[in-house]
């Protein structure tokens, strides 16, 4: 009995959240012996790490957040484990933006003390200087 492999595609969908699905490959395709499996993927990649995603999990976040024009204000563990990192405001489809969770990490460190959060958890702050303030969704 041959075993087959899985892809995770990984795609925003209209709702700014992050839409993954398995899909198995054909018995003809080998797998990719660079692909890190689904178990490797879950361990955090440096010690320093504290969250027990990966570094390079994707999350959604804001265009203008990326390129530095807005802080992060508003920050969502999704109850399906999904993570978000905007800006507050109005948000459209054409801003979000899929990155690696340690690119959000280097933009805004201050991200890391939600490690913890549990999913279905929010958290905001009216600004920077401020602390954010947790809540259940």
């Amino acid at each position: 009995m041959k075993q087959l492999s899985r892809v995770f595609i990984v795609a925003p969908t209209l709702a700014a959240r992050c839409s993954v699905a398995e899909v198995p490959l054909s018995p003809q395709e080998p797998p990719d012996s660079n692909a890190a499996t689904t178990q490797e993927q879950a361990k955090p990649t440096t010690k320093d790490w504290p969250f027990l995603d990966a570094e390079n999990t994707s999350v959604i976040t804001l265009t203008r957040i990326t390129n530095g024009s807005r802080s992060i204000l508003y920050v969502v563990h999704d109850k399906d484990g999904d993570r978000q990192f905007l800006g507050g405001g109005d948000v459209s489809e054409d801003d979000a933006s899929t990155v690696a969770l340690k690119e959000v990490a280097e933009l805004d460190p201050s991200i890391k003390a939600l490690a913890d959060f549990p999913a279905g958890w929010a958290a905001e702050r009216a600004d920077v200087k401020k602390p954010r303030k947790r809540f259940q969704r």
